[in-house]
């Protein structure tokens, strides 16, 4: 399932939500793709500029060169995961990015796989036992990343019903 809302003061207000066959995306690989595309183009009108967040299932690059195609902005968190992800800079050399615990760190104009002009964002609060990243298309950090932890907030009243909700 796929669910979206738009945020508006720290609340989110459900604006459509989308569910998958898994007969249809087990005969087709592209499927759940063609299906969140159809979805997005339904409900690119309601984004007006603003960035579409996502969240770590969404990491993939085709979806994200469709997005950047269409001037959609986006926020993603991605796993770094113990051999980190090939990140590269303008010039084209692998990225090794560390932030340390209470640190803030950001990459301008690194690029993933296709996808170019992408800002990565690392960010360790104090209170949590990993740094969260992000990748974005939105052109300030700082807005980028307090986009995104607005989002557990929003998501934790869809996660209550739930039997083992994730961290």
């Amino acid at each position: 399932m796929l669910l979206l809302g738009v945020s508006l003061r720290g609340r989110v207000l459900p604006c459509g939500w989308w569910t998958f066959s898994s007969r249809t995306l087990e005969q087709e690989a592209t499927s759940q793709h063609r299906e969140t595309q159809q979805a997005m183009e339904r409900l690119q009108g309601l984004l007006q500029g603003r960035p579409l967040i996502l969240d770590r299932g969404f990491h993939n690059r085709v979806f994200f060169a469709w997005l950047q195609q269409r001037g959609i902005p986006f926020i993603v968190r991605i796993r770094m995961g113990g051999q980190g992800l090939d990140i590269r800079d303008a010039r084209g050399e692998r990225l090794q990015p560390v932030v340390a615990p209470g640190e803030r760190q950001v990459w301008r104009e690194v690029q993933r796989h296709d996808l170019q002009g992408l800002t990565l964002i690392g960010y360790w609060a104090s209170s949590h036992t990993a740094p969260i990243w992000l990748l974005t298309t939105w052109p300030n950090p700082e807005e980028a990343l307090e986009g995104y932890l607005m989002r557990m907030p929003i998501e934790r009243p869809f996660l209550s019903g739930l039997e083992n909700p994730a961290p």
